[in-house]
């Protein structure tokens, strides 16, 4: 009895210690040393999430994911590391084996979407698995990133190498230290290519400065320009040609940032700690149509002018084609367009293909927002005025190449193609370089027929006197460039040199915003700058309020004369001489607002404009000309009735249109109230709005603005998307 007894305790030592033994063999985990954000965790075997914290340990079999501006950082085995980054989700599994006296850990890190680092240092073997691709390293530092609808992936060697192959597929590649490659669907990797700056700077806010810097510094891995050396690994690493040639391949993206890392940056975009601005979102889907019916009515001087105006649109896929029937009431009566070519186009409501986020895009319609770089010369620029009976169907198109030059060019109107401009914007990485062309090539026509004019038939200039000291159209070419000095999670600070110059005419005028900061930190982003003015060149030269100041036409109040064009720029001396700064400021003071200010003063005005009499021609001095921009916005995120809500106030040189205007009174003076609503019953959205300008509509036109110049425009419309 006692034998046996003896005998059960020790069975049931043993008993235990073999668990014991199995337990700690099982219990080999990943241990969260930091998290920047929030994650969480679905054990083995669990359904339920829970919230994962600093000290944690994720085991074999475990579901981790990550939210917005989250970077969770694991340690396994001795000194090797795994990161998590933001918006991921991934599967872990982790076990050890021996080999010999070692002990090595084996891991499987299956990464859904998203992105995922891995550090493999001493003793292990990593296994990264996505949709359609697979990563084999011993030792080196890796980042992985997919794209979870597509499974799209993309491999960055910041140390060591790895080998990837598809997952359908034997054949694979040895991708080395600097070196990156995509892996899509059914496909062999990608040849390989130099990691670019453009990738640094996205895995940087995806993973974290210190761990991308700190791996490339120590294996000597110098980033391109997209076409410059490499750095680290060499071609010579995994080529058979000889070292003289050099595929210019090497040198491009090796993805498309609107695809593979496309997620990541809308959703930044989106919910990053900086600001950004609330636009208008459309509720319609990819295919389907939408009808709509707008009225109202606008008021300026004595006359009041009617607008009845059905419109519907069709989209499928990128395609989207809109028509409409507009019936304004004007000077000679109530018109439906069918009498100028002017008025027939306006029939087009807009014709597009593809949006800003595709390799190119065209758009035909009512232009607006155009601006090119920071905006010193186009800034905000439409090509609507309010005295146009019928928008003018501008042109405006974007092509994109190498995912790091975007061309865009626009013309304002293609029945009078007067009004154009065309800009390059290269953009490797944190800095850019843009060059181009803006013109107005014949100030001294009118854009619009006289019958298209909605509340002053203004005289053709045929019948005008033009000043005779100036040509009579703008060309200029502009170059800006920055850098960002600093590019951090929390902060930015970018600093800019912009510069535009007149051509022709003698080159009788620039405009310099040099230099200017830009500061971004959290939900505020604020900056201003220099800016110096000379000729008959203007800062905004094209800008919202552009083509209601163009073209306009002074009165002469003395018998025996006739009447004059005055434009932006044929009224500003030679010797013009200015010398202000510019403000900007931009917050998001609530989630689903968008503050935006823009204010630029000039501090000294020299020789600014002159005036002309029978026998002479006088310069005068116009000092504290003043230029702004409010915008708000909000959306449903803020108040969840309104889809899409903005107010605006706007003017440009407010000393000089008219001289020694005073601010929110001149021609260049406009604002606009504009909401938009989630739809309400049977899936019905409705619009309200209001716009207020002055025109000078009575006679005699003498270019002063009074009471009877302020205009109003009053207008509701309902639409239903099928």
């Amino acid at each position: 009895m006692r034998g046996a007894m003896h005998f059960t305790i020790k069975a049931g030592i043993w008993f235990l210690v073999v668990i014991t033994i199995t337990i700690a063999q099982d219990a080999v985990s990943f241990r969260v040393v930091s998290i920047d954000g929030t994650a969480r965790v679905q054990r083995s075997e669990q359904r339920s999430w829970e919230k994962v914290g600093l000290g944690d340990n994720l085991f074999d079999n475990d579901l981790v994911e990550t939210y917005f501006q989250t970077k969770l950082i694991m340690l396994f085995g001795v000194n090797n590391v795994v990161i998590l980054g933001s918006n991921s989700k991934a599967l872990l599994n982790i076990t050890e084996k021996k080999d010999g006296d070692r002990t090595i850990t084996d891991i499987n890190l299956t990464l859904f979407n998203g992105g995922i680092f891995s550090k493999a240092i001493s003793n292990c073997k990593v296994n990264i698995y996505t949709a359609h691709a697979v990563g084999t390293m011993d030792s080196g530092s890796v980042t992985t990133v997919a794209e979870g609808k597509t499974g799209e992936t993309g491999f960055q060697v910041l140390g060591g190498s790895i080998y990837v192959r598809n997952i359908a597929q034997q054949k694979g590649i040895d991708l080395r230290s600097g070196l990156t490659t995509m892996i899509q669907p059914g496909k062999e990797p990608t040849a390989p290519l130099y990691i670019t700056h453009r990738h640094v700077s996205v895995l940087q806010h995806y993973f974290g400065e210190e761990y991308i810097i700190s791996e490339m510094d120590a294996s000597g891995i110098k980033p391109t320009d997209e076409r410059g050396s490499g750095g680290g690994g060499g071609y010579n690493a995994f080529s058979t040609k000889p070292r003289e040639y050099v595929d210019e391949g090497m040198y491009r993206s090796i993805f498309s940032l609107n695809k593979i890392y496309g997620s990541i940056l809308d959703d930044r975009e989106r919910n990053s700690l900086f600001y950004h601005a609330v636009k208008r979102t459309s509720t319609a889907g990819e295919k389907g149509m939408t009808v709509m019916f707008e009225g109202g009515a606008g008021i300026a001087g004595e006359g009041v002018s009617p607008l009845i105006r059905p419109s519907f649109s069709f989209r499928k896929g990128k395609f989207d084609v809109g028509v409409r029937l507009s019936f304004v009431g004007t000077p000679a009566g109530f018109s439906s367009g069918f009498t100028s070519l002017g008025g027939i186009l306006d029939k087009v409501d807009h014709l597009a293909f593809g949006t800003a986020a595709d390799a190119w895009s065209l758009y035909a319609g009512t232009l607006h927002g155009i601006t090119f770089g920071d905006g010193l010369v186009v800034d905000h620029f439409t090509n609507l005025s309010p005295n146009n009976a019928f928008s003018p169907l501008g042109v405006h198109g974007q092509v994109r190449i190498f995912d790091h030059l975007t061309v865009q060019a626009f013309t304002a109107s293609v029945t009078a193609p007067y009004v154009n401009g065309i800009y390059a914007l290269y953009e490797p990485s944190n800095y850019h370089v843009g060059i181009g062309y803006a013109a107005d090539f014949n100030q001294y026509t009118a854009m619009v027929a006289q019958e298209d004019m909605r509340y002053a038939a203004l005289p053709q200039s045929d019948t005008l006197f033009p000043v005779l000291h100036d040509g009579n159209a703008v060309h200029c070419y502009l170059f800006d460039a920055s850098a960002d000095i600093v590019d951090r999670e929390n902060i930015r600070l970018r600093v800019t040199a912009e510069f535009a110059q007149k051509l022709f005419g003698g080159l009788d005028g620039f405009v310099a915003r040099v230099p200017s900061l830009k500061i971004d930190i959290k939900k505020v982003s604020f900056g201003g700058g220099v800016v110096v003015e000379s000729g008959k060149l203007l800062s905004g030269q094209f800008d919202g309020s552009y083509m209601e100041n163009r073209y306009r036409v002074k009165s002469d109040l003395r018998t025996g004369f006739i009447d004059s064009v005055v434009t932006p720029n044929n009224r500003l001396a030679r010797e013009r001489q200015t010398f202000g700064f510019s403000l900007c400021y931009k917050m998001n003071p609530l989630r689903g607002m968008d503050v935006d200010v823009y204010y630029k003063q000039d501090v000294i005005g020299r020789r600014t404009v002159e005036e002309y009499s029978i026998d002479s021609t006088l310069s005068r001095d116009l000092p504290g000309d003043f230029s702004y921009r409010l915008r708000l916005a909000v959306n449903d995120t803020l108040v969840r009735v309104i889809q899409h809500g903005e107010l605006l106030l706007q003017q440009s040189h407010g000393r000089l249109f008219p001289v020694e205007g005073v601010p929110f009174a001149g021609w260049t003076f406009d604002g606009s109230v504009n909401c938009s609503f989630i739809p309400f019953f049977f899936g019905i959205s409705f619009e309200i709005g209001a716009s207020f300008f002055y025109i000078e509509s009575d006679l005699p036109r003498d270019m002063l603005t009074t009471g009877n110049d302020f205009g109003v425009e009053i207008r509701a419309g309902a639409r239903k998307d099928l």
